[in-house]
């Protein structure tokens, strides 16, 4: 197919983490393809996920005080694909993470205002989630898989229109072998070739 732009978003505080081999090993599938892609490091950047009242006050005009908005927004407007790297922490990603999207997912972005909101981001064809758990994916799936598909399929990236997704869950990590992680790095790396 043609050359996509992917967006990369990875939010992990270890730049030496299992969650950054998976992100460099997608990045060796893509650019096999002279696939570009973009990367937002929330860790590198520092970026700060907590709405403060003055972005509360701007938040219904779309409006927002952290000046690494924009360039979020300008990364997110360029993509054809975004991809996200992260532990899942009590079910849901890690701050910064969340935090990217109640900040940048903004009204008159994202999705219209109004009462029946419509979205805005629908030239994105696909959202691909690589995340980590500590528990046997086994367990995740069956126990918590419905709430995480649930929060970020539906609630998030569906509402802002971004309609095909894949969720790729490495569990155990903490107690697993090298030969599986390495296993998990080499599957993705031929996933992200196929694109």
């Amino acid at each position: 197919g043609e050359p996509m732009n992917f967006l990369l978003v990875i939010d992990h505080p270890n730049q030496n983490s299992f969650n950054y081999q998976v992100m460099h090993h997608f990045i060796k599938g893509i650019q096999a393809n002279q696939h570009t892609f973009d990367i937002c490091d929330l860790e590198k950047d520092q970026f700060n996920p907590v709405i403060s009242i003055k972005d509360l006050e701007k938040y219904a005009a779309g409006g927002f005080t952290d000046e690494n908005i924009e360039s979020y927004q300008r990364q997110i407007m360029s993509a054809d694909c975004m991809v996200f790297f992260f532990p899942v922490w009590w079910i849901a990603p890690p701050a910064r993470l969340k935090g990217w999207m109640d900040k940048v997912l903004l009204p008159n972005f994202a999705f219209t205002e109004g009462q029946i909101p419509q979205p805005l981001l629908s030239h994105i064809q696909k959202a691909i989630f690589f995340t980590t758990t500590g528990v046997s994916d086994d367990v995740f799936q069956k126990e918590f898989g419905s709430a995480f598909r649930l929060v970020f399929d539906k609630g998030v990236f569906q509402f802002c229109g971004i309609q095909d997704m894949e969720w790729f869950n490495c569990g155990d990590v903490g107690f697993a072998s090298r030969e599986k992680l390495t296993e998990w790095l080499t599957f993705v790396q031929s996933f992200a070739e196929k694109l």
